[in-house]
């Protein structure tokens, strides 16, 4: 079930992430991962064991809550890995920021190494911002015929972290490996193993996680925001009807934002979603 909130408790959204982000520690259990890089220098022998390692690396987590709610007995899982494994707490990057931080993790070197400085950098010829860890680019060119748009070719993924990726060295010691979801990883970096990038990678959107906060309250401001979108709506008879966006149907001249129409019922008591409707596919 879903309760509506308040457009106030947007206004923490911001700070609050900037709080999350300087307490990263970008991997908290990785500490033996890197023990086991730094013991594989790229001259020695080829890798023959049966010996499996699993690291486990949580954007955001504060080591201090943890080991308190550990201690505690409220996070027993937590616990188990813990004493089965290894668990270190590791300084975080300067700055301290997420891309920054997981990007030091997968190359071994600091910002001035890789490059990546924060979420955002500036092109110091035009002044324009962009998304520090990759660059997509649409295709060049289309034939427009009417309302269409027929693109000539595929876009451009483009990765903008340099050096090289750990699990790129495991590979050229035949280590097999499977890297999940990891951020500041998109497009992929070349490996043998399964690769799944994480946080970074654009959404249908083309946006780096964007949201639509519906409110009926008169006094929120309405319209696109920091991150996202405001949307006026009215509950009538304990229901709320509008649109969810979608992905930008770049088929169309102008690129307008698939739509599709739900209907949300709302326990008028309690304020919560008490079921909504199924969303068969998004029209342009």
């Amino acid at each position: 079930m879903v309760k509506y909130r308040r457009v106030s408790h947007l206004e923490n959204t911001r700070s609050n992430n900037l709080k999350r982000i300087r307490a990263s520690l970008a991997g908290l259990l990785v500490l033996l991962g890197s023990m086991l890089l730094i013991s594989c220098g790229r001259s020695g022998p080829r890798w023959h064991g049966h010996h499996k390692l699993i690291i486990l690396g949580i954007d955001g987590m504060d080591p201090q809550l943890l080991t308190r709610f550990i201690g505690e007995g409220k996070m027993p899982n937590f616990a188990k890995l813990m004493q089965q494994g290894s668990f270190r707490q590791l300084t975080t990057s300067i700055p301290p920021q997420s891309p920054v931080a997981w990007s030091n993790l997968i190359t071994g070197m600091n910002a001035g190494g890789h490059a990546i400085f924060d979420f955002i950098h500036r092109d110091p010829k035009t002044m324009e911002l962009y998304f520090s860890a990759s660059r997509v680019e649409p295709p060049k060119h289309a034939i427009h015929i009417g309302s269409w748009v027929i693109p000539l070719g595929g876009g451009t993924a483009e990765q903008l972290r340099q050096g090289t990726a750990f699990w790129q060295v495991l590979d050229e010691h035949g280590v097999p490996n499977s890297v999940f979801r990891i951020p500041s990883n998109f497009p992929p970096a070349p490996a043998k193993g399964h690769t799944l990038s994480g946080m970074g990678t654009p959404d249908l959107r083309g946006t780096y996680g964007t949201f639509s906060f519906y409110t009926d309250d008169p006094t929120a401001a309405t319209g696109a925001t920091e991150g996202g979108q405001i949307i006026p709506v009215q509950v009538e008879n304990s229901q709320v009807s509008a649109n969810l966006i979608g992905p930008d149907n770049t088929f169309r001249k102008g690129s307008p934002a698939s739509l599709e129409p739900f209907t949300v019922s709302v326990d008028p008591a309690t304020g919560l979603a008490l079921n909504s409707t199924s969303f068969p596919g998004l029209q342009p």
